[in-house]
């Protein structure tokens, strides 16, 4: 999908959509304090409060960030699910699992490294 047109549904999001945004926004933030999370997407932590509270949308850039920290491939399978169109996340690469496990809790970040040391 193009920036523009991605900009552009962004704008025009139903309150379903801003909630499924919020939801994956908490979802991508994991076990990082709002403000943590924040400046990890390099924005205001009220900016992400907004978002959060479905008041304003977040870049396309970023919005590519949230897609990869919760699982999606990108920002169009991202947008489906937005749109209410079910796909599936998949995890596309090591790296997008590794973000993935870095928002667990430290007791499960321990359980994930025994499982990977036992799959022998």
């Amino acid at each position: 999908m193009m920036w523009l047109e991605t900009f552009e549904y962004l704008l025009s999001m139903d309150s379903q959509a801003k909630q499924r945004l919020a939801e994956l926004i908490i979802e991508a933030q994991g076990h990082q304090s709002q403000r943590k999370f924040a400046i990890a997407l390099g924005v205001n932590p009220a900016t992400l409060k907004n978002w959060i509270d479905g008041q304003g949308s977040p870049s396309p850039e970023n919005l590519e960030k949230i897609a990869k920290a919760t699982g999606f491939e990108g920002i169009d399978d991202l947008l489906e699910h937005l749109r209410g169109i079910q796909g599936e996340k998949k995890v596309a690469s090591i790296e997008q699992i590794l973000l993935l496990a870095k928002n667990l809790p430290k007791e499960d970040r321990k359980k994930l490294t025994k499982m990977l040391i036992d799959l022998d």
